[in-house]
């Protein structure tokens, strides 16, 4: 019977505790992490669950950051276009209006303004990811749609989405197009009617011409939202940008392992574990030896 204590119960408990420190060894060489569970290191676990936690949601909220970025782009980047075709109706009208077309050159540009009204009913029916941008919460359906007569109606409503950007921080995400394209005296799809029959009558040419003038103006200034909205979301993925690179450095800071060293010491214990191993064996054999003679 061993007796408790003997020289090979030592041996053998040492040698546990080798092999408990070995596999500890292997499990953060191959983690890469010296906190793999939280009594390693209770506080330095807790601060590197709250730093993924967040990390985390920044990474998620650098997606939505980045989806709303594309939308507000495709957006501006309509309007643009919408600017560049009220310019060009206003240099028809302008045209038009000084005196000196036939009333076969009229109808040519006022067929023209129509083909104008057309266009911008498309840009107005702009869509990011099969989404509406200028409908307000109306996203599924084409916001603008045009009857056998031509008279374009508005079919969206005028609510405003939102989107977090970050932790406790909302933007609105559009401007709804009741809103961008019709305001006070400034009806986009209306001056451009106006245009039209005052080319076809031949009356009327000059202040149609003003009303798209206004609502080029009007449309412009409404626009200054995605302007605005884009700085503050580049901005913001600046910012998330930062702060992920620096959690990302806490929590090496705090959990990562020093792999140089743990080659070192588990090279250590591998060699203590031979010799442990070698001396219990003696031990054991001297033991059988004395038990025999």
């Amino acid at each position: 019977m061993r007796v408790a204590g003997s020289p090979l119960d030592l041996l053998a408990a040492d040698l546990n505790d080798n092999q408990a420190q070995q596999a500890k060894l292997l499990q953060e060489l191959s983690s890469g992490s010296s906190i793999n569970a939280p009594s390693d290191n209770p506080t330095g676990a807790t601060q590197v669950l709250e730093d993924t936690f967040q990390k985390s949601a920044d990474t998620q909220y650098g997606n939505n950051v980045a989806s709303l970025q594309g939308q507000l782009q495709t957006a501006s980047s309509a309007l643009s276009s919408i600017s560049n075709v009220l310019t060009q109706a206003i240099q028809l009208g302008t045209e038009g209006a000084n005196g000196t077309m036939s009333d076969s050159d009229r109808q040519a540009v006022a067929n023209e303004i129509a083909g104008i009204r057309t266009q911008l009913m498309g840009l107005a029916n702009t869509q990011f990811q099969e989404q509406y941008l200028f409908g307000g919460t109306a996203t599924s359906a084409p916001p603008y749609s045009a009857d056998a007569s031509g008279n374009v109606t508005y079919q969206g409503n005028s609510g405003v989405n939102s989107a977090q950007i970050s932790a406790g921080q909302y933007t609105p995400t559009n401007v709804p197009g009741s809103k961008l394209f019709a305001g006070s005296g400034a009806d986009m799809f209306q001056s451009l009617a106006d245009l039209a029959s005052a080319l076809q009558s031949g009356q009327g040419i000059a202040g149609a011409t003003t009303e798209v003038q206004n609502a080029f103006h009007y449309v412009n200034t409404q626009t200054t939202f995605y302007g605005s909205t884009l700085s503050r979301l580049n901005s913001t993925s600046q910012f998330l940008s930062t702060e992920e690179t620096q959690l990302t450095q806490n929590v090496s800071a705090v959990s990562g392992a020093d792999l140089a060293k743990l080659s070192s010491e588990l090279d250590q214990t591998s060699t203590s574990t031979q010799a442990l191993t070698g001396a219990a064996y003696q031990v054991n054999q001297m033991g059988l030896i004395s038990i025999l003679t």
